[in-house]
């Protein structure tokens, strides 16, 4: 088991404080006139996606999280359970719906996706963070109804609504930002 001294604190940075895992998003020294220094945390907890701020004592230690990146191929679901296979070890995994939040909608099969994991266990997925996906179908739009960046709504064939430019019609394949959950390009 591995220690962080407060000295040692840095963005993205894993620690575990109170039984969680933790990254840290922003550290800051701080030194007052009077009294001891200490160390201002953003904490993002890594399972359910929370924001935290800690003050850490100078000399503190907090636990190291090991958390581990496995890339892996989504393979289908079976109502709540869905299916991944590593790429390296060929090994099946199984997550959880409740496990995905936000993240199911960027589910396709054939695609590889992060699988992470601490204490043995996946506590969430990463999508890749550009994704192709066809457009389902898109709403008209007539010049009465034209917005001022001439977007439209679209259904993708994960299910998620994008806003997509006024070209973009049924059935085209385009490239999507994950993490923006914002249009890219067309890509036929």
């Amino acid at each position: 088991m591995m220690f962080y001294k407060s000295k040692d604190f840095c963005m993205g940075l894993k620690v575990e404080i109170d039984n969680q895992p933790y990254t840290i998003i922003e550290n800051k020294f701080i030194s007052p006139g009077k009294g001891k220094a200490f160390n201002k945390l953003k904490l993002k907890n890594v399972i359910n996606k929370s924001i935290i701020q800690k003050t850490i004592k100078i000399g503190t230690k907090l636990k190291s999280a090991d958390i581990i990146f496995t890339d892996a191929i989504y393979l289908y679901n079976d109502q709540d359970i869905y299916f991944f296979i590593n790429i390296k070890t060929k090994e099946y995994h199984e997550v959880l719906k409740d496990i995905l939040l936000n993240e199911k909608k960027w589910l396709k099969e054939g695609l590889t996706y992060s699988l992470i994991s601490w204490n043995k266990k996946i506590i969430a997925i990463k999508p890749p963070k550009f994704i192709e996906l066809k457009v389902l179908s898109v709403n008209n739009v007539t010049e009465g109804t034209m917005t001022a960046k001439n977007l439209k709504h679209s259904m993708l064939e994960t299910g998620i609504s994008i806003k997509v430019p006024l070209f973009i019609k049924n059935n085209d394949i385009i490239k999507i930002d994950t993490e923006q959950e914002a249009y890219v390009a067309r890509m036929n």
